[in-house]
């Protein structure tokens, strides 16, 4: 059963990352730094609750291998977009 939830929790997790960067995409500027913040929190949330689901066998390695890599991935995408965003809005250096 703790597998099952975990899974509807990844599930979950993961379309509230597409939905925050979505919206991010969308947005004002300065309403995108907060959001891909947030983005990039749940996916750091959806990695463990993944490496939680394979230490309980819920899924096989090959799999788990697999989305880590492309989570690791969209993390560090994310990640980088929100530094050039806050890079932009800096006021120049005098």
């Amino acid at each position: 059963m703790r597998r099952y939830s975990l899974g509807v929790n990844i599930e979950k997790l993961f379309a509230e990352v597409l939905k925050l960067t979505s919206a991010a995409q969308f947005s004002a500027e300065e309403k995108r730094p907060a959001l891909i913040s947030e983005a990039i929190t749940k996916n750091d949330v959806l990695k463990f609750m993944l490496y939680a689901l394979w230490e309980l066998k819920g899924i096989e390695e090959n799999h788990f291998l697999e989305l880590s890599s492309r989570f690791e991935e969209i993390g560090r995408m994310l990640y980088g977009w929100r530094q050039k965003i806050l890079s932009e809005n800096r006021p120049p250096e005098r």
